[in-house]
């Protein structure tokens, strides 16, 4: 994902340290959105996610936390467009 991180640094954790992702983190990166950027190939501007940040906040850190207690991703996440430069 690039500049665009959103796991928080886990250097030195141990397995039994649980990862918990707040609002605040989310709303942090969405934040630093470059909104000069073209879509991607989910066609949703990023001016758009950055205009709507604070509506989607709490939902999105609801579905990262989800998936790091059952240690499943959704599948559509799984879904690449892989482009060779």
């Amino acid at each position: 994902m690039g500049d665009f991180e959103l796991l928080p640094d886990i250097t030195g954790l141990t397995q039994s340290t649980p990862i918990i992702i707040t609002e605040d983190d989310v709303l942090s990166r969405l934040s630093k959105l470059n909104i000069n950027k073209s879509e991607g190939p989910d066609l949703i501007h990023p001016r758009i996610i950055y205009e709507i940040r604070h509506e989607i906040a709490h939902p999105l850190t609801v579905i990262f936390n989800r998936s790091l207690v059952t240690q499943q991703i959704p599948e559509i996440w799984k879904c690449a467009n892989i482009t060779p430069i």
